[in-house]
């Protein structure tokens, strides 16, 4: 989606109502590229029986991304991928104030895909078809109950000093509050 469109891009700005471009019987939440957000979506129901894809924390690689997450082959991608999802590190994610346990049990590598990004997008200045591969850690949540909910999520990917010529640590903190319907 464009970082420039109607709504605010939600790895910007919480505020992008969680339904909006929703469809289908799983809705999807990643993690905002701000740490400590607090993405009050409350006031929006979720249909009862839909769970949500949640990405806690990922990294991906792409033809369209700019270096140090470009590449044009599978194999290239999936190096990428792997290298920066390695440095995950303190992952947690809480539902309704309980620990998923073994979260780190919770990582996927993707297939290499294809995609269409708009330009500009929140990768790079200009899109176009590109072809990805992505690796982190996601989950499946299904909330049962027809009541306010809140998902805590995080961690923090620690890149070290020979990467980029010093350490750099990513810190992410997401609050996310819901309502499932009845």
């Amino acid at each position: 989606m464009p970082v420039d469109g109607p709504l605010p891009h939600p790895f910007l700005d919480c505020s992008r109502p969680i339904s909006a471009g929703q469809s289908g019987n799983v809705w999807y939440r990643s993690a905002p590229d701000l740490p400590g957000e607090v993405c009050d979506q409350s006031a929006t129901i979720i249909p009862s029986g839909t769970p949500i894809f949640l990405s806690t924390l990922d990294d991906e690689a792409s033809s369209l991304d700019a270096p140090p997450f470009n590449d044009t082959t599978a194999a290239g991608q999936l190096a990428i991928a792997q290298q920066f999802a390695n440095y995950i590190e303190d992952l947690f994610v809480t539902v309704d104030g309980v620990p998923v346990t073994d979260v780190t049990a919770y990582r996927t590598t993707t297939a290499q895909f294809t995609f269409d990004a708009p330009t500009p997008w929140i990768s790079n200045t200009t899109g176009g078809i590109g072809t990805g591969v992505g690796d982190g850690y996601f989950l499946m949540l299904k909330l049962f109950s027809p009541d306010p909910h809140t998902i805590h999520y995080g961690g923090r990917f620690h890149i070290p000093e020979s990467v980029f010529g010093m350490p750099v640590d990513i810190a992410k903190d997401t609050t996310l509050m819901i309502t499932v319907g009845r």
